[in-house]
């Protein structure tokens, strides 16, 4: 069991694969571009990519790097339509986090999203999962110049709520997003929704790994008198 640690003034959450198991569908419409595109692409060859920033980038490095950033935001907007195509009736929140956002809610702790989707993404995701009005604020990619695994978005986040960055605590799933937490100061909790765990506990800053909010450790840390 972790030990007993004081709880934070406030958590930022990621979103993709950290709240919602969407990295499958993100993935399905990366691999849907590419062929269109006559590139193949396949789920471990993304991952292997170790993109994790804003899409625009994510597009010129799968495409190379003879687009400029223009073509390569354009690629963007073709892929997060892809995903909202098929998130709409597929996408899920990993289980427990539905109960653990309104225990946390409830308890007055402030919350905020710092995610590398961009706004339109955020707000559909928000809506169709129900989460609407939880979250102080909404850091998206489309806020910041710099994406994960730079610490900007994190600082953003904590700005908008007002909390110094060593009094936040971040949920991320991610390499990047693990990086850029823990060089904004922010100490991690990692979701194994996509990476392995052992791995995960391996990385700089990260406190424990979960595989969802059902984890009793979640109860010690952030409830337990």
């Amino acid at each position: 069991m972790a030990s007993k640690l004081a709880p934070p003034k406030a958590i930022i959450f990621d979103f993709d694969g950290t709240l919602t198991d969407s990295m499958p569908l993100h993935i399905k419409a990366w691999i849907a571009l590419m062929h269109d595109n006559g590139i193949e692409m396949t789920a471990e060859q993304y991952w292997e990519s170790g993109v994790g920033g804003k899409a625009a980038h994510a597009a010129i490095q799968f495409m190379g790097d003879h687009l400029s950033f223009e073509e390569g935001a354009a690629l963007a907007d073709q892929k997060e339509f892809l995903y909202r195509y098929l998130a709409e009736h597929e996408l899920e929140l990993i289980d427990g986090a539905d109960r653990f956002l309104h225990r946390l809610k409830a308890s007055g702790c402030p919350m905020a999203i710092a995610t590398s989707g961009n706004d339109r993404n955020a707000a559909f995701q928000l809506k169709i999962l129900k989460l609407e009005g939880l979250f102080e604020c909404v850091i998206t990619s489309d806020d910041v110049e710099r994406g994960k695994p730079e610490p900007d978005i994190f600082l953003l986040a904590a700005k908008g709520l007002g909390i110094a960055p060593s009094d936040c605590l971040v949920f991320e799933d991610s390499h990047p997003g693990i990086m850029s937490a823990h060089r904004a100061g922010m100490p991690v909790i990692a979701v194994s929704s996509a990476h392995d765990a052992d791995t995960l506990a391996g990385l700089a800053g990260v406190e424990f790994v979960i595989a969802d909010f059902n984890d009793e450790r979640l109860n010690n840390r952030f409830f337990a008198a």
